[in-house]
């Protein structure tokens, strides 16, 4: 696997956070079903961490007999490793992109499916969004409810939900914000 870094800014990231196999399942198979083709955008896991919904998105794409680009960014050193390691273990290194770095200056693709699972605190969520270019069509898949805000008032729409709990803090959105004209 080549060397892959971006640029860092420290003490923006929210901590190591491992999504559930279930959660994951649920997203692909909504995605598959209720919202039509997603494999023309580039899924990009921000914060991908150890890599876990890497690799399960990858698996499930070859299952379904579907091609995406995929790539991961983690601004981690360790985490990216260890990503690293388990995408070689796994035999996905020539399927995954993954990079380490910041994911708010991150060059995303210009058609986006991104997926966070709370990757950032307050600001840097913020940031994310305000320094996607213009020219990203971006479709987000998001875990923190105090972060849907944040897209909101970013221009992102609320386009599907899935509450799991009654307090909302198992909450998960997809947003869209499309590419200015």
């Amino acid at each position: 696997m080549s060397e892959r870094r971006v640029a860092v800014i420290p003490g923006h990231g929210a901590g190591y956070q491992p999504t559930t196999t279930t959660v994951i399942d649920y997203w692909f198979k909504r995605l598959h079903m209720r919202h039509g083709a997603f494999t023309d955008r580039v899924f990009v896991d921000v914060g991908c961490g150890k890599g876990k919904v890497l690799i399960r998105w990858a698996k499930l794409l070859e299952r379904h007999g579907l091609s995406q680009r995929v790539m991961g960014v983690e601004s981690d050193d360790a985490l990216f490793i260890e990503c690293e390691r388990r995408l070689i273990r796994e035999g996905l290194d020539e399927a995954v992109e993954v990079y380490c770095g910041d994911a708010v200056g991150f060059p995303y693709p210009d058609k986006t499916l991104a997926w966070l699972f709370n990757p950032f605190d307050d600001a840097a969520a913020q940031g994310w969004c305000r320094g996607l270019d213009a020219e990203v069509d971006a479709l987000v898949i998001l875990n923190n409810p105090l972060h849907a805000n944040v897209l909101l008032e970013e221009d992102f729409l609320l386009i599907d939900l899935w509450d799991r709990s009654s307090d909302r803090e198992d909450s998960w959105f997809l947003m869209w914000r499309g590419a200015s004209a």
